[in-house]
């Protein structure tokens, strides 16, 4: 299942989404608003990207379900990881996009490499969630640009252009995300950069009939200092700056949005191994403000899982 409209607006609970870990809600309001839950989704999109371009754990492919790729080509890959750029398929794990298994008749995925250390990749796939009602649609594009096509871990920008993930259930609710932007990692100097140009639209339709829309963008960098050079992808310390200019919209109200680590994030691979966000340790802190209200939002972490998510104003 994707992992994001029901975090975004409320409208089911973390124990249904893979990955939410031990996370506790603390603060004011004791039931946040679809506004601030919203917001409070767009926090932790920014840090599955965010984990997700640092991971390069060496999994196989165990089933359909994204997992990362092997994180070297002497590696036999299996499934997608065979064929799909490593750094577009750590996205999909981390945002848990759901894709059939190759050669099913539900899925078509088209790559082409117009050159050297470039690939596009477009995604027709539709069809129903394994032991479940729930029909899925994943559509669009996007392309993966390695830095140095001679090693892939100097660095890559992965840009989307409108790729769309629907679910639907019997009931009539349906969740759709689209989403365009660029993420780029540049590995070739310590500390390492990672930047984020992200929007994202939001559409729930209830089993009502009722319709939430929202979007919100990002514009922001973060940098990563490993522990130990020897294993640079182990763990490490990510800080600022952030990013501000960033927004949020929901049913037509604007919040103006900036956010960073809070003073720093600890990243830890063997969290994202346990099926955990990635993060053991530090804050991340989400400041939204509109012309009556300004609050922060902050996930902290304390252990591999164990997130608590504060509102304040």
């Amino acid at each position: 299942m994707h992992k994001f409209l029901p975090v975004a607006l409320g409208l089911a609970s973390c124990g249904l989404l893979a990955g939410c870990g031990n996370q506790a809600l603390t603060g004011n309001p004791a039931s946040p608003s679809a506004s601030a839950q919203a917001a409070e989704y767009a926090l932790r999109s920014n840090l599955e990207a965010t984990s997700g371009l640092l991971d390069t754990a060496d999994y196989q492919a165990a089933s359909a379900l994204a997992v990362p790729a092997p994180s070297t080509g002497a590696v036999s890959w299996s499934g997608w990881w065979a064929t799909l750029p490593h750094p577009l398929i750590r996205l999909f794990r981390a945002w848990h996009v759901y894709l059939p298994a190759p050669g099913s008749a539900d899925c078509t995925v088209q790559i082409a490499q117009p050159q050297v250390g470039t690939y596009d990749v477009t995604l027709n796939c539709t069809g129903t969630l394994p032991g479940s009602s729930v029909n899925f649609s994943d559509q669009g594009s996007a392309s993966v640009v390695f830095t140095d096509p001679s090693d892939h871990f100097a660095g890559f920008t992965v840009t989307l252009n409108k790729l769309n993930l629907t679910s639907s259930w019997p009931s009539g609710r349906v969740e759709q995300r689209s989403l365009s932007g660029s993420f780029t990692v540049n590995r070739q100097s310590v500390p390492y950069q990672i930047s984020h140009q992200e929007s994202s639209d939001l559409t729930v339709i209830t089993k009502t009939g009722a319709i939430l829309q929202g979007n919100f963008s990002w514009n922001g960098s973060h940098s990563y200092t490993p522990d130990h050079l020897a294993q640079p992808y182990q763990s490490g310390t990510i800080a600022g700056p952030g990013g501000t200019g960033s927004q949020l919209t929901l049913s037509g109200i604007q919040w103006a949005l900036s956010w960073k680590p809070n003073p720093t994030l600890h990243w830890n691979a063997s969290c994202v191994a346990q099926g955990d966000i990635g993060f053991d340790g530090g804050s991340e802190v989400l400041t939204r403000s509109s012309q009556s209200l300004t609050e922060t939002i902050t996930a902290s972490f304390d252990g591999c899982g164990n997130e608590v998510v504060t509102y304040q104003n």
